[in-house]
């Protein structure tokens, strides 16, 4: 982690700025459902659920289509169709 080679390299650097960094890439990254990030003295830790690292992964690549109509109106299968007719439109 680089945080940690920074954190070594420099005596006086400060452990919660190295914290705040880490988290806020990862925030970015949007890994936190997955991935936690500790503090350990002056090293940054990260762990990974490896189930929750697969369950999310199932979903890469999936979209969501949410509807106001109730299912009785509308299956899904409806709803995903006139979706896909929104291209013919344009």
């Amino acid at each position: 982690m680089q945080q940690n080679t920074s954190l070594a390299e420099h005596p006086h650097a400060k452990v919660e700025t190295a914290f705040q960094h880490a988290h806020a890439k990862a925030a970015h990254l949007k890994i936190q459902a997955w991935a936690t990030l500790t503090v350990e003295g002056r090293k940054l830790a990260l762990a990974v659920d490896a189930n929750a690292q697969r369950a999310a992964a199932r979903l890469d690549g999936c979209s969501v289509l949410k509807t106001a109509l109730p299912p009785d109106l509308a299956s899904p299968e409806t709803a995903h169709a006139r979706y896909q007719g929104l291209a013919e439109v344009e």
